[in-house]
């Protein structure tokens, strides 16, 4: 059985999972791959609300995935950029 402590960080794992795979499905890591933008310009970028995309990005710096500075959100530097350029194709139930 599952102590409490063991079913939050089960679901902080999944909070996590869901943030990566919103990034993943808006090409987040593909439109920061090149430059640092602003939360304005992803969120025109990715035509989606200013407030949910700060919300996004802050979500993915909290995790470590991206960094933020005056020049705006940048993928922080990993040996291999595992997510620029990916294509997320999401399967729809039928």
């Amino acid at each position: 059985m599952l102590s409490y402590n063991q079913i939050i960080n089960k679901i902080d794992q999944l909070e996590e999972a869901n943030i990566l795979l919103s990034a993943l499905e808006l090409r987040i890591f593909s439109i920061l791959e090149k430059k640092s933008m602003s939360a304005k310009q992803v969120a025109n970028d990715i035509k989606v609300k200013l407030e949910g995309a700060e919300v996004l990005l802050n979500a993915l710096t909290a995790m470590g995935v991206l960094t933020k500075n005056t020049n705006g959100y940048k993928i922080r530097m990993w040996p291999t950029n595992i997510f620029a350029n990916q294509v997320l194709t999401l399967k729809k139930e039928r």
